[in-house]
């Protein structure tokens, strides 16, 4: 298992009390039923390697959070988005697979018509590749 396989697995596992459904992937298609979710994914990345050979990552992780339903849905994702946030606030380090973790940015991304909204939390991490 790679670092990011576990990356994403350790933050997936580490949000999922908060949603009905989590993953670490981005699934094509999402039922009613499986809201709300969690998407745990890496965009993209950059090595530097120092001087005695070491390597050390820095990333993109995104976490999308997709409800459904009426009524004010923007209120709902901030509620996840705090309760994910405060998990990073008790443990940085998800466990040691991360050394650190920092907030980034954000995105919303309604859908009227199918009654869904999503927000897109962003952090840039930092891992040693092993």
């Amino acid at each position: 298992m790679t670092q990011r396989t576990a990356i994403r697995e350790k933050i997936k596992n580490l949000i999922a009390p908060h949603f009905v459904s989590a993953f670490d992937f981005r699934p094509v298609a999402m039922n009613e039923d499986q809201l709300p979710a969690a998407f745990v994914y890496l965009e993209v990345g950059e090595t530097e390697v120092d001087h005695d050979d070491e390597y050390m990552d820095t990333a993109l992780l995104n976490i999308e959070m997709t409800v459904h339903g009426m009524g004010n849905l923007d209120a709902q994702l901030d509620q996840l988005a705090d309760l994910v946030n405060n998990e990073f606030k008790n443990n940085p380090t998800v466990d040691g697979a991360i050394l650190g973790i920092q907030r980034s940015g954000w995105t919303y991304d309604p859908d009227p018509e199918t009654l869904t909204n999503a927000l897109t939390l962003s952090y840039q991490i930092i891992y040693d590749e092993d």
